[in-house]
């Protein structure tokens, strides 16, 4: 079944754009350039833990169903995500899609909590950023990088946001850490990724936009079967009638 929603922000209350970091934040949520909401981690947060924490709405905060046709109009089609810092020269797979040895790099986080419209990513800390306080070594200033690659009603895009964070709180250490050489990969410049060239659709989901969102909801085995069921016994009743 085909449907339209209509984004509405004309009542939205306590909306605050921080132009600083590009994220708009409502009631505590970030908008991306794309169908992701971020609840966690806020940006400038200190993090550390035995893991990093990411809670990620994936259904555009609600406005789309879970389970989509594969050719629905609006649709996520994955999302990958890295921990880059531009000034440490590092960055670490968190997810592409598949997961690494030993589980150090994620999987499809799509796949993930099966029924659940939010997705929460914890990933282990690897080895070079166990310490506790400071920006010793390779700990200090980081973006949690998230791209997304979705069709918005008919058209692909691919875009990249990143939500700054400062890894400066103790992360233990452990044995089943993974190494940093294990998840590095080469890091681009800004030039080189052309983000602003990316993020040309822009931030769509502000509670300001009046976007319709064009989507082709999966019908429901177990319903499709009951009805089977229900025409199948009335085509057995007028037969006997």
């Amino acid at each position: 079944m085909r449907s339209l929603i209509q984004l509405l922000g004309a009542t939205a209350l306590f909306i605050a754009k921080t132009r600083a970091d590009e994220s708009i934040v409502h009631d505590g949520q970030l908008a991306t350039p794309g169908l992701v909401i971020v609840n966690a981690p806020q940006p400038k947060t200190p993090l550390g833990g035995d893991t990093l924490h990411i809670s990620l709405d994936v259904t555009a905060n609600g406005h789309l169903p879970l389970n989509l046709e594969d050719d629905s109009p609006t649709r996520i089609h994955n999302i990958s995500i890295f921990l880059s810092s531009y000034s440490l020269g590092n960055n670490f797979t968190v997810t592409n899609g598949t997961a690494g040895r030993d589980e150090a790099s994620l999987g499809n986080i799509l796949e993930q909590e099966p029924g659940s419209t939010v997705k929460h990513v914890n990933w282990v800390w690897p080895d070079c950023l166990v310490g506790d306080g400071g920006s010793d070594g390779d700990r200090g200033n980081y973006n949690i990088s998230i791209r997304q690659y979705f069709r918005l009603n008919d058209e692909d895009h691919y875009t990249i946001y990143d939500l700054p964070i400062a890894v400066t709180n103790g992360i233990p250490e452990d044995d089943d850490r993974p190494s940093c050489e294990s998840l590095m990969n080469e890091l681009l410049s800004p030039e080189e990724i052309d983000a602003e060239d990316a993020n040309k659709v822009g931030f769509f989901l502000d509670p300001d936009s009046d976007i319709e969102l064009d989507y082709d909801e999966l019908e429901d085995e177990s319903s499709m079967l009951a009805l089977s069921w229900v025409m199948l016994g009335a085509v057995f009743v007028l037969a006997i009638a």
